[in-house]
């Protein structure tokens, strides 16, 4: 069973609240992406010194304990077994961060997949007769593409799920225990509801595992 690692610094006066809507106003560095898949992509510069901040946050949710409109959990894990359908397996986990001035935040996804993707059969090599008729001597399957949406939102003047940044990931069809990488956010101001979502799958029906999704902040309070 995985544990479920929370350190939280409540007693500095960093709380959360779903009462008001807090905007925060972030830069995203790097782009997300999955080592092994794209090599030349990173996340952006490693985060400053822990020792240069005020407090440091570092949350690690196991996939059971994350919300979504589709799949549920299973063991440590969420699962989505099935066709495609439009919603999302993951979101949440909705971190508030409160009288903060400046805020770093690194994360990541671990998950697992297993598609089959729709296919159909077609022709890969042809034979010209002797009569310029061409005839098919070999056929294969050839499979549509998938494709799934990962982001990360905010609630921000109160409009839960404003994007902050979003990417698309095509064809990742079989993958063990992969991370997802998201882009480092640079953020000043206070913020509501930090969302990291998984949704839109297209293309046949998948075994979807999200095992985990790992938060690390850390801030500067406001003066």
């Amino acid at each position: 069973m995985e544990k479920f690692a929370i350190i939280l610094f409540l007693s500095s006066g960093l709380f959360v609240s779903f009462q008001q809507a807090y905007s925060s106003d972030c830069r995203v560095e790097g782009t997300a992406y999955i080592p092994g898949l794209d090599p030349n992509a990173a996340t952006g510069d490693w985060l400053p010194d822990p020792s240069s901040y005020d407090n440091t946050e570092i949350l690690d949710f196991p996939g059971a304990g994350l919300p979504g409109q589709l799949g549920g959990p299973s063991g440590s894990n969420r699962l989505f077994s099935g066709p495609v359908t439009p919603g999302a397996i993951l979101y949440g986990p909705y971190r508030d961060y409160v009288g903060v001035s400046t805020l770093e935040i690194s994360s990541y996804i671990e998950f697992s997949t297993n598609w089959q993707p729709d296919g159909r059969e077609v022709c890969v090599n042809h034979k010209t007769k002797l009569n310029g008729a061409r005839i098919c001597v070999e056929k294969g399957m050839e499979y549509e593409p998938t494709s799934f949406i990962v982001d990360i939102t905010q609630n921000k003047d109160g409009a839960l799920g404003t994007p902050i940044y979003q990417k698309t990931f095509s064809n990742v069809n079989q993958f063990s225990r992969g991370h997802i990488y998201l882009p480092n956010l640079h953020c000043t101001g206070d913020m509501s509801a930090l969302e990291i979502r998984l949704h839109s799958l297209t293309g046949g029906s998948v075994d979807f595992t999200i095992h985990n999704v790992h938060l690390d902040s850390r801030w500067k309070y406001a003066q």
